[in-house]
């Protein structure tokens, strides 16, 4: 199963929880329906996928960016990939942890 990037930027690396409050949107818009479905969709594709991903490894002195999970075929359409997940792990597994002397 191939998974579309939808995103249109990198998430920012700043407060997770508050990322769609930064994006300007409203709780009700991220409850309910949106007329701006597309935007929507990069935005909890940034967010909950992405931000997630960035701020775990963040967290455990590992850095990660957006593009390392996205790979684009010859056609230029580009698609979300896992393929250095386990390369993240094990940096995580093995080096240093923050906080830790």
């Amino acid at each position: 199963m191939k998974l579309e990037y939808l995103g249109t930027e990198e998430f920012d690396g700043r407060s997770f929880s508050r990322y769609a409050h930064r994006k300007n949107w409203k709780e009700e818009e991220l409850q309910g329906e949106s007329a701006r479905e597309a935007e929507f969709n990069a935005l909890i594709q940034t967010w909950l996928f992405f931000g997630f991903l960035i701020t775990f490894f963040d967290s455990v002195a590992v850095p990660v960016k957006t593009s390392d999970f996205i790979y684009t075929e010859d056609d230029g359409k580009k698609y979300i990939t896992t393929a250095k997940l386990p390369e993240f792990i094990q940096k995580w597994k093995t080096g240093p942890r923050r906080g830790s002397k």
